[in-house]
């Protein structure tokens, strides 16, 4: 079974004459607060960003896919970080999956 293809790449077809959104970039933004998240696709609005925005490229050229060695959610206030780690890459043997 052929799994079906990623949206961004569906509404961004060159070639599908029904689409409107033939120009829209294959970027993609994904922004989260406590209470909220968005979804932006053809890049992001700089607007909707307090600080500068930090890119990461793709390690495939067809594919969505970032090297991801830590995902932290939570406050960093004063030089303290009071964030919680999402990811754990530590192996049961006590080395690393790195």
């Amino acid at each position: 079974k052929q799994l079906p293809r990623p949206i961004l790449w569906v509404l961004t077809d060159k070639d599908d004459r029904d689409s409107n959104t033939q120009n829209l970039k294959r970027k993609f933004s994904f922004f989260s607060t406590d209470d909220a998240a968005e979804l932006q696709l053809g890049g992001y609005d700089p607007d909707s960003c307090a600080d500068s925005m930090h890119y990461t490229p793709s390690l495939s050229a067809t594919d969505f896919i970032v090297g991801v060695t830590s995902v932290k959610f939570g406050p960093h206030m004063d030089g303290f970080d009071a964030a919680t780690e999402l990811l754990q890459f530590t192996d049961p043997t006590g080395g690393e999956y790195l």
